[in-house]
């Protein structure tokens, strides 16, 4: 039966055609170098749960014939191929990382790369390591964070080749269906397993996501000199397109990633109200962020490497004609007046001058359940006050969506 399409249909520019298999359905190889038992290798043996009494042990073979299946996509004109990686074959039984396992994927991933074809990889196909699934599966909350380190193992492998990540392969067949359904495996037929098991899946892409955008966040570009020496041209972050939008909301994907590759433990303050960014020749800003009562820093925040910081003396000044108070919130040496007057800020700009002295927690200084915000350069001070009081804090790189420059 023929496709018919509607007249003058076009597909898209850049439209990717292509084709996708799970590792199960086609490896085979299911107790070569070194990988063990997934779910479906057990579940597959027991009488009655697959039809004929078929078993992922051969399949279609793919594992040793990876080339020819890849000059096959090539015929067929593919223009992507997205495959899934068994976590059994890279981590068998969970343990160490496998690498002859992760060999097979970094060979398919070059053979497809030299033949034009975009690799497009799913972490998780359903196929969870039978150990795994003995200490609770899906059901038990520490499986996502065994997901987690399985999926840092496979991009610390293909991270550098691969730019298409897809986590988890239909949700609801690998919790709902195969663990209260009992149609898939492991076939466990628990209500209550099942919901557990949908939360922890949800909970394993969160925390993978999150860990491969940092991980990914950095591009590199080299060429060939002509000695052939390859020369760096360009090191750019890859989410520079919507980089002001992520700084808005206190998160510098590009330094975190620098932090996570070195090890060092880091966290963030997420601001979480809705925020819209349009791109033009500059920024501008539209946030719903209600607020009545600013208290702001003012040593390295206000005044910064002595001279007052230009953003924020015209947020005063909107701050002031649109009847928000703002409360100045410092621990300065000196005497604030004084460092106002001489500066050429009117002590006027502001409802109160809180000087803390004693070393008190600035959040003791906030009235409680005050619509507010703080702004202030100190981590340690924004995250005091997040903690106690639960209002938004801005470092100086998230305050520019406070200006309104729109009239």
């Amino acid at each position: 039966m023929a496709l018919e399409l509607p007249g003058g249909f076009q597909w898209p520019t850049g439209f990717i055609w292509g084709a996708a298999t799970a590792a199960a359905q086609v490896e085979g190889a299911a107790h070569e170098d070194g990988k063990l038992d997934s779910i479906w290798d057990h579940f597959a043996r027991i009488p009655g749960n697959v039809a004929h009494g078929d078993t992922p042990e051969v399949a279609v073979d793919h594992y040793h014939r990876m080339p020819q299946d890849v000059q096959l996509m090539t015929r067929l004109g593919l223009d992507s191929y997205r495959f899934s990686v068994s976590w059994a074959r890279v981590k068998p039984a969970d343990g160490p990382v496998n690498p002859k396992g992760l060999d097979f994927y970094s060979r398919l991933v070059d053979e497809l790369l030299e033949n034009g074809i975009l690799p497009w990889l799913t972490l998780y196909h359903w196929d969870l390591p039978q150990a795994v699934e003995e200490t609770g599966g899906w059901a038990n909350r520490d499986t996502a964070h065994r997901f987690l380190d399985y999926a840092i193992a496979v991009h610390e492998a293909l991270g550098d080749r691969v730019t298409h990540w897809t986590t988890f392969n239909e949700p609801l067949c690998s919790s709902l269906i195969a663990y209260a359904g009992g149609e898939h495996a492991p076939g466990r037929q628990e209500p209550r397993a099942g919901l557990a098991a949908l939360h922890h899946q949800h909970l394993a892409h969160g925390l993978a996501v999150r860990e491969l955008r940092l991980r990914g966040a950095w591009f590199f570009q080299a060429r060939r000199d002509r000695e052939g020496r390859p020369r760096l041209l360009e090191v750019a972050p890859r989410i520079a397109g919507s980089m002001a939008l992520s700084r808005a909301r206190g998160i510098n994907y590009a330094l975190l990633s620098v932090y996570a590759h070195l090890g060092r433990p880091f966290s963030v303050l997420p601001l979480d109200h809705p925020l819209q960014l349009d791109r033009a020749l500059g920024n501008r800003y539209r946030t719903s962020l209600d607020y009545r009562r600013v208290y702001l820093d003012l040593d390295d925040t206000l005044v910064r490497d002595g001279a007052v910081n230009p953003l924020l003396a015209a947020l005063l000044y909107q701050w002031q004609a649109r009847g928000v108070e703002v409360v100045l919130l410092t621990r300065h040496a000196g005497c604030p007046h004084r460092t106002l007057e001489r500066h050429h800020l009117s002590a006027g700009l502001f409802a109160q001058v809180v000087h803390l002295q004693d070393g008190s927690p600035k959040s003791r200084a906030i009235a409680p359940g005050e619509p507010a915000i703080l702004i202030d350069d100190s981590f340690r001070e924004r995250r005091e006050v997040r903690e106690a009081t639960g209002i938004p804090v801005f470092d100086l790189d998230a305050v520019e969506q406070l200006l309104d420059t729109r009239g």
